[in-house]
């Protein structure tokens, strides 16, 4: 009789679990963290340019940067930097030029991705960046990365490099609206506070490169390539890849600037 009522009420703890299962898993599920809710980052407050423009931080590892783009249309001593006629005016045949477009020349673009630099206007001594601010050399982009986890020779190497670090970089999925989306998959996408967005870039020929698919920064770093004689050192994300990539393109090619805390 003992051995009935214990494998009895072996039976009815058994029942009772069952039950009770679901219901303690609805509890957790009716509990979820709000997608909707904006993630905060550690920033150093906010900078502004001498077009008054103000610019969100975020500070990754030691360094504080700028969260947008650079929009300026001035240096520090309020000169302006110039333009061409066109915005898809060749500068194949200049030497030095120093100009700034807004992407295709679409003025709705300004807020968004910012402006585009030739090398040789993002490092006029005059100063694009913020007193207090300056163009990310080489090594402050490695720096940056190795804050996200890459390696310092996986940093120091050329090309795409670094899985998942450059889908920490880039925010806003619905602007990364062209190619496989891989950059955009990752589980890493838009967890540093960088948001890089796909503003592509300008050739030294007038023609965007990629919007909507790529994006190019800037470094002070010149860096001569097999390719071209007048080089310099940039970042590349590009949505076929949740990696960063290390480049030099001609330093006749606009491409954006992020700036970066002294």
């Amino acid at each position: 009789m003992k051995t009935t009522c214990y494998r009895f009420d072996a039976l009815l703890l058994t029942i009772l679990f069952v039950i009770l299962l679901p219901g303690c898993k609805q509890d957790q599920d009716d509990d979820p963290i709000d997608p909707e809710v904006p993630v905060e980052f550690p920033d150093c407050g906010t900078v502004t340019d001498t077009d008054g423009n103000v610019y969100q931080t975020v500070v990754i590892g030691s360094q504080c940067w700028m969260r947008q783009n650079l929009q300026t249309s001035k240096y520090n001593n309020g000169d302006l930097i110039g333009t061409t006629a066109a915005p898809n005016s060749s500068i194949v045949d200049e030497e030095n030029p120093k100009y700034e477009w807004v992407l295709e020349g679409n003025s709705e673009y300004l807020d968004t991705y910012g402006r585009i630099y030739t090398w040789y206007a993002a490092t006029d001594p005059r100063g694009l960046c913020p007193q207090g601010w300056h163009l990310p050399s080489d090594n402050d982009w490695q720096i940056l990365e190795m804050a996200l986890g890459m390696s310092q020779e996986d940093a120091a190497s050329e090309g795409s490099r670094g899985n998942g670090i450059g889908s920490k970089l880039a925010a806003n999925k619905t602007l990364w609206n062209k190619g496989p989306g891989t950059l955009v998959n990752h589980a890493n996408f838009g967890t540093s506070g960088f948001d890089g967005l796909p503003g592509g870039a300008r050739n030294s020929g007038g023609a965007p490169v990629s919007p909507g698919f790529s994006t190019y920064w800037w470094s002070s770093t010149l860096g001569q390539s097999s390719q071209y004689n007048e080089a310099a050192f940039a970042r590349y994300l590009v949505n076929e890849s949740s990696s960063i990539t290390r480049v030099r393109p001609i330093t006749q090619f606009g491409l954006y600037v992020r700036c970066v805390r002294d």
